[in-house]
This record gives C-alpha cells, sequence and structure tokens, in this order.
C-alpha cells in the first residue's frame, strides 16, 4: 500500500523516537523517497524545515538534553539543526521496526538523504 506522497507539516511532531529522520537538499529528492515508500508500516512524512522546523528541533533538543542517554540524540539534532539554518530539508517519519528503518534508509540514501537515523526505542541507528 502506498502513502501516495502523504506529509505532514505539522507544528509540533511529537518526537524522534520511532522514526527515521534525514536531510535533503531540494524537495523533489524528498518527495521521490515518498513516492518509493510503498510499505502500510511507514508513517506520514513530517517535513521539518524554516523557522518552524527550528522551533521544533529546538523543543526536542531542550527534552532530550534532561535525558541520562541522550547523547547521540543531541549530535544529531545540533547537525538537523545545521542543516536548516543552511536551507536543508529535515524529514521524520514514523516506522515500526528496525528492520523496516533499514530498508527505507537504504531508500532515503538512494534518493540523496544524508544524516539518514533511526532513533529507535532503546537504540539509535545512524546509517
Amino acid at each position: 500500500m502506498s502513502n501516495d506522497g502523504e506529509f505532514s507539516t505539522s507544528d509540533e511532531p511529537t518526537s524522534i523516537y520511532g522514526k527515521l529522520m534525514g536531510v535533503f537538499d531540494e524537495k523533489s529528492d524528498l518527495e521521490s523517497l515518498m513516492q518509493n515508500s510503498y510499505d502500510s508500516a511507514v508513517g506520514p512524512f513530517e517535513v521539518i524545515e524554516g523557522k518552524d522546523g527550528v522551533a521544533i528541533l529546538q523543543r526536542w533538543q531542550e527534552v532530550i538534553s534532561h535525558l541520562f542517554m541522550g547523547e547521540m540524540e543531541m549530535k544529531m539534532i545540533r547537525e538537523y539543526l545545521n542543516a536548516l539554518n543552511a536551507n536543508q530539508i529535515v524529514f521524520a517519519v514514523p516506522v515500526s521496526s528496525a528492520q523496516l528503518a533499514e530498508s527505507l534508509a537504504q531508500t532515503a540514501k538512494a534518493c540523496n538523504a544524508s544524516n539518514v537515523v533511526y532513533f529507535g526505542r532503546s537504540v539509535v541507528t545512524n546509517f
């Protein structure tokens, strides 16, 4: 089942956990990834960009700063903030399993994504 390019520009994506995230230079590359994501276990894509995106990532950064083990998360949030400041696009998409995240990460990289990371419930995987 295709998600038919479904995406959300929600003002407040809920959390990084359980999501695959990455960076694109071009929105057309993100659209290509969305078109190539045919699994019904992939949630709607969250597009994080511009000033609103910076505010969202800063709120996530504040929450993560209070976690005992959040070093990798903090490092990646800083990378994503740098990407937004360079006018790039950050995406986040909920996935139902680490295996699906790995498969989708490979597709994302084939569509020119960088800084692709799966924030699992107990493990953070950098692809």
